[in-house]
C-alpha cells in the first residue's frame, strides 16, 4: 500500500495563534502555535555585562568574561551561543546562582559557568528575582560549573 502525502506551498514562518495541523501516531492533530519571545541578537567580541531579554552570539578572539545583570525579573531570559574557539565565562554578582540541571554554581561572585567548546549554548531563565537563573532544556555542550 502506498503512502500519500499532501504538499503545501510554504507560506512563511508560523506566527503565534496560527493553527498548526499534522498527524501524530496517525491521528489528525491540531493546535495553536504558542507566542514565543523574539529576542534581539548581538554579536559580541569582548567581555561585558549582559542584559535580560537579549540574545548574544559570543565571538571573542580570546577568553572573555560576561556578567549576569544585577537586576532581572522572574521570567526574563538571556540566550547565549558561543561561536568562538576561546572560552566564554558567565560570571555572577553577589547573591546570584546559575542552575544547570541539578548542578548549582557557587553562590555569588565566586560562582560562574564556562563554555568548553565552540558551539556551546545556553538559555538562562530568571526564576527568583535578581538571584537565581536556571538553564532551560536544550543546553548544548559541557559547561564547567564553579
Amino acid at each position: 500500500m502506498a503512502t500519500k502525502f499532501s504538499q503545501f506551498a510554504f507560506g512563511g514562518a508560523i506566527a503565534a495563534g496560527d493553527q498548526v495541523v499534522g498527524l501524530r501516531n496517525g491521528i489528525d492533530t491540531r493546535f495553536l502555535a504558542p507566542a514565543l519571545p523574539v529576542l534581539p541578537w548581538t554579536v559580541v567580541v569582548v567581555g561585558q555585562p549582559l542584559a535580560v531579554n537579549e540574545g548574544y552570539i559570543m565571538n571573542n578572539p580570546v577568553p572573555a568574561i560576561y556578567t549576569l545583570p544585577t537586576v532581572a525579573a522572574v521570567g526574563q531570559i538571556i540566550e547565549i551561543v558561543s561561536i568562538t574557539h576561546s572560552t566564554v565565562q558567565i560570571a555572577q554578582n553577589a547573591g546570584q546562582v546559575i542552575l544547570i540541571g541539578n548542578m548549582p554554581s557557587t553562590q555569588g561572585v565566586g560562582g560562574s559557568i564556562t563554555s568548553t567548546a565552540q558551539g556551546d549554548s545556553i538559555i538562562l531563565l530568571c526564576v527568583l528575582a535578581n538571584s537565581l537563573f536556571v538553564s532551560l532544556g536544550g543546553t548544548q555542550g559541557n559547561w564547567n560549573i564553579v
